[in-house]
């Protein structure tokens, strides 16, 4: 039973908390009509697996290279407006996945799997990686409580925030970088197929039951953390993959919530 407990504590709690940075920075994507960059980017983070290898570093430094690229790369097409930014992103996505994939397919002498990336690998967590985890996530909330005002604004409308807020556009690169590294080290641990839905399966959970933006990241939260625990639980009773297992139970949630009668939705 010991031994049972030392195995699951640190992903379990790794995994919560990298939920409680996921769900808010979720809310926002959501807000921006940005839904499609976490999964897009997910995917496309494969490819710096391939980058990993062919530069010979650690396999994280090759994912938060392209991770952030990529972010850079949303900025700068947002301010052309011929181009249409979700069509893009997924074909960059389809594109990189596909490379990652193909890449780690003639890659020989690996310690990462195909099954690891697109899947993650739950008890693969360490101890270092909840450090890193707890590290990381209160960077990011410290940063949303630090900028709230700004990021709400900029959802609403970047020249307003532009106008109110003379770091607004500071602000804005960095949400994207933060939002960039917290998806290429949560996918790391989630895996790249799975990580988006916990991203905006418990943001669109809390919208049907918050009245305001800074209650909806509230709830959102606290669905990840519901969501993460039962899909646990339930991977462990049923012997099921962890990471797959999360997301039926977060869907779960998310499904009661359209059946509830009187659903709030006013965010």
């Amino acid at each position: 039973m010991d031994t049972l407990f030392s195995l699951l504590f640190f992903p379990t709690l790794a995994l919560l908390v990298l939920g409680l940075a996921l769900a808010p920075l979720g809310c926002f994507l959501t807000w921006r009509r940005l839904a499609f960059f976490g999964d897009g980017l997910s995917h496309a983070c494969t490819f710096g697996i391939a980058v990993a290898l062919l530069l010979k570093i650690h396999f994280l430094i090759g994912i938060s290279i392209t991770a952030v690229s990529i972010g850079i790369l949303l900025i700068l097409l947002e301010k052309k407006k011929t181009l249409s930014i979700d069509t893009f992103f997924s074909i960059l996505s389809y594109a990189f996945f596909s490379g990652g994939i193909l890449a780690l397919s003639f890659s020989k002498n690996l310690h990462i799997s195909v099954e690891d990336v697109l899947f993650g690998d739950f008890l693969a967590i360490q101890s270092f990686d909840f450090w890193i985890t707890l590290a990381l996530v209160s960077i990011v909330l410290i940063f949303l409580l630090i900028t709230w005002p700004t990021l709400v604004l900029l959802c609403l409308s970047q020249d307003l925030a532009i106008i109110r807020h003379k770091d607004a556009r500071h602000v804005e690169i960095l949400f994207i970088i933060l939002t960039s590294l917290t998806v290429a080290f949560g996918m790391s641990l989630i895996g790249a197929l799975l990580l988006p839905a916990l991203m905006i399966l418990p943001a669109a959970t809390a919208r049907f039951l918050s009245t305001h933006p800074r209650q909806m990241m509230i709830v959102s939260a606290g669905m990840s953390t519901l969501g993460c625990s039962l899909g646990i639980a339930a991977s462990y009773i049923f012997k099921t993959p962890t990471s797959p297992t999360m997301v039926l139970a977060s869907a779960g949630l998310f499904v009661l919530t359209l059946l509830l009668p009187q659903r709030i939705s006013h965010v």
